[in-house]
């Protein structure tokens, strides 16, 4: 895995403004700032901190290390400082994630996909939304222009009613019973224009 990771040892009694002055030096950077940096804290030597800072790329890590906004921000670092600070510039080698680390990861590219999918499904019924209505509009400019007159037209958006019957049974087993038949009304809107 490629990557450059930098080590910078301090020693302040005022990490409260180095971090200030890092936090402007990350926003005022042209693209090459680092992917990620953290401060830590030595809790064995009060006023000493570690600052890890995180580069995709080696090259990112040299393009930032040659900019003014970098070189500012170690001279005002220094100033900063009790002592000298030391750096350390590190190459990775590999990176290790925990088992929990990594289920996250997998639970979170599951949702992304899951999403993607749901807008898709979302996309292809807004399609077919659209070709029915392009259908139905191709049909009846064809009613239209063929004068329409033997033509029924069909609403495909509801299923014709199939014909209730209720009963109202005295019996201790099915009180109340609903049947559905499947012939349909006769006083349907679906059967109006059919043939005998």
């Amino acid at each position: 895995m490629a990557g450059f990771v930098q080590i910078v040892e301090l020693q302040t009694t005022r990490v409260d403004e180095l971090r200030t002055i890092a936090d402007e030096t990350n926003e005022a950077s042209s693209g090459d700032a680092p992917s990620r940096r953290t401060v830590t804290a030595d809790r064995n030597r009060p006023d000493h901190y570690f600052m890890i800072v995180e580069f995709d790329s080696d090259e990112s890590a040299m393009k930032a290390s040659a900019s003014p906004e970098t070189s500012q921000f170690a001279l005002r670092m220094a100033e900063l400082c009790d002592a000298p600070p030391t750096t350390y510039d590190l190459a990775v080698i590999d990176t290790w994630n925990s088992k929990a680390a990594r289920k996250l990861a997998a639970q979170a590219k599951a949702k992304k996909i899951a999403s993607q999918a749901k807008t898709l499904a979302a996309g292809a019924a807004a399609a077919t939304v659209g070709v029915v209505a392009a259908a139905k509009a191709a049909r009846k400019q064809s009613d239209d222009a063929s004068g329409g007159d033997d033509v029924v037209e069909i609403d495909y958006t509801e299923p014709p009613a199939a014909h209730v019957t209720e009963t109202l049974s005295t019996s201790t087993d099915e009180p109340g019973r609903v049947q559905f038949s499947p012939e349909p009304r006769l006083d349907s809107p679906y059967d109006q224009g059919r043939p005998l």
